[in-house]
């Protein structure tokens, strides 16, 4: 009786069954990568699979260097001249760079593979940001990938910069760059040789600008910072070419935005005082009272200046304040740690450019210091 409904011709009970079956199957099939996609285990597997098997692929090469004499000539090229970090950072400065390595010394860049993170999406659509297996905090590091130091010879505005130290840089700027040796670099100068500088500056940023079609955006939105009175590192732009050895040589990877390192020279020019304490912190729960050891704050909050006691302590004692205090002693304290005008300003600053991967939003790409003349 339950078959009575079917078509009496075989070849028409079968169709009919097929197709039965067919839908049957499509329906299971989405039911089980519903509940798949929804496990925290298998999005860590398929991310890292996805980014391990980019990361292996062939990398598109880059092309020959191609600039009229006209366009080449108002390249900045003098960097002996340098009298100061202010010139060097020139918001229009377009400076030649050149980045040459040993096949081995761009092979020892990786990156490398280390164990990501098993479940990296909370059940509130958070993001895990700390992988322990590897020395940086961010996605890239969740996904497993660490980047290691090499080495390399610098050419930057006419000046040569011999076994300077060089790693790649970045999270998403990196991730989306793996089939490209168009990649953000961070070079330290004076790791390997303690005499090298640039107008008193021993680290270099170059930012790939991988995610921004108009090469304009990180320029403009530090700049709009600085003028809104927000301490902001400066920038200038860099036209980068790469050689490898027995692969290729003065290959163009194209424009690179170079940015100020926030470090303690960086803030005393800034600030005018010794003794800043700088950190890039990478957490969704900022001041988080996480106990009365240093040692567990060390690595969210990462500084980036060398720290006192005192201003360890001080970072401990704000969190306790945040975590446990009542509404009213918080209101009443909370000055004494935050300057709340600086602090609504640079909040201000965030909204009005829609910073997706900030303060506000991943936890991350901030800095906050703390002033040791008014201790906050």
């Amino acid at each position: 009786m339950l078959m009575g409904w079917l078509p009496k011709s075989r070849w028409w009970r079968f169709f009919v069954l097929a197709a039965i079956g067919g839908f049957l199957f499509v329906v299971a099939l989405g039911v089980s990568a519903f509940f798949l996609f929804r496990s925290p285990k298998f999005q860590t597997w398929l991310f890292t699979m996805i980014m391990a098997r980019q990361s292996r692929g062939p990398l598109e090469e880059p092309r020959e260097p191609r600039l009229p004499m006209e366009a080449a000539a108002q390249l900045a090229t003098n960097a002996a001249a340098l009298r100061s970090a202010a010139e060097l950072f020139a918001t229009t400065n377009v400076w030649s760079a050149h980045l040459r390595f040993t096949s081995n010394q761009w092979a020892a860049l990786g990156p490398k593979r280390v164990p990501p993170v098993p479940g990296f999406m909370r059940p509130d659509g958070t993001i895990i940001l700390r992988n322990t297996n590897a020395s940086r905090a961010g996605v890239a590091g969740v996904f497993g990938f660490e980047l290691p130091w090499s080495k390399a010879i610098l050419e930057f505005g006419n000046t040569t910069f011999t076994n300077v130290a060089v790693r790649f840089k970045g999270n998403g700027t990196f991730l989306g760059a793996v089939r490209s040796y168009k990649r953000p670099f961070k070079i330290d100068l004076n790791k390997h040789v303690k005499s090298h500088g640039l107008a008193g500056r021993t680290t270099l940023n170059f930012g790939n600008l991988s995610a921004d079609l108009s090469l304009l955006s990180d320029t403009l939105a530090y700049e709009f910072f600085r003028e809104a009175g927000v301490p902001a590192p400066r920038t200038a732009f860099a036209r980068m070419l790469l050689t490898i050895d027995g692969k290729f040589a003065e290959r163009l990877l194209g424009l690179y935005v170079f940015v100020e390192n926030p470090d303690a020279n960086w803030a005393r020019e800034r600030f005018g005082v010794d003794g800043m304490a700088l950190f890039k912190p990478v957490t969704y729960e900022l001041f988080k009272d996480l106990g009365g050891d240093w040692k567990a704050y060390s690595d969210i909050y990462d500084p980036k200046t060398k720290l006192t006691p005192k201003q360890q302590g001080r970072v401990i004692e704000f969190a306790r304040l945040v975590t446990r205090a009542s509404d009213a002693i918080f209101t009443a304290q909370v000055g004494e740690f935050l300057d709340l005008d600086e602090f609504a300003r640079f909040l201000a600053c965030e909204v009005m450019l829609a910073n997706y991967d900030g303060i506000l939003n991943t936890g991350q790409n901030y800095l906050i210091y703390l002033d040791p003349r008014a201790d906050r």
